[in-house]
């Protein structure tokens, strides 16, 4: 007599679980505020307003645009060569602190795909895009690019010489 194979155990399927939840609805309001702080930022530039603030993280020298009189003569005797212009100030200010605080929900992010990486269907790619982060802080920063973009431009350049030289 022919044994029967075990019969399999099916087993309901409950849904995704809260964490899941979490991350997706985490995930949509940080797309989202990636949406607004690239309009943001557009309007920024086009308002000639992204130098708004001549240093960073603050501007003029505090957390938020100097208001009252004092703190606008104080800012005019630490920055002489960039005058205040408030309107300009605030919007430049309010796009770095939607842009700083988009970079912490995409640490949120980060923290918990590696904290659910066991987790069914939970995405473990994004602190890999946690990297990107690096050069706009070093654009912000004024820090030099160290991406190799330059580099290969400049090397192609100078290819692009030897080749003109050669067909002279």
């Amino acid at each position: 007599m022919a044994k029967r194979p075990p019969a399999k155990k099916y087993y309901r399927y409950r849904g995704p679980s809260a964490e899941l939840i979490r991350f997706k609805k985490l995930a949509l309001l940080a797309t989202f505020l990636a949406l607004v702080v690239v309009v943001l930022g557009a309007y920024t530039r086009l308002s000639d307003a992204g130098l708004g603030c001549p240093d960073w993280p603050g501007c003029y020298g505090r957390i938020s645009v100097p208001a009252t009189a004092s703190d606008i003569s104080s800012a005019q005797q630490a920055f002489p060569e960039r005058p205040l212009e408030q309107a300009k100030a605030w919007i430049e200010m309010v796009h770095r602190y939607l842009a700083g605080t988009l970079g912490l929900l995409v640490a949120a992010l980060a923290l918990l795909a590696l904290l659910n990486r066991k987790e069914k269907k939970q995405p473990v790619l994004l602190p890999v895009l946690w990297n990107q982060r690096q050069p706009g802080s070093d654009c912000v920063a004024g820090r030099p690019q160290s991406d190799g973009a330059s580099a290969d431009a400049e090397f192609s350049g100078e290819r692009l010489g030897d080749a003109e030289q050669d067909l002279q």
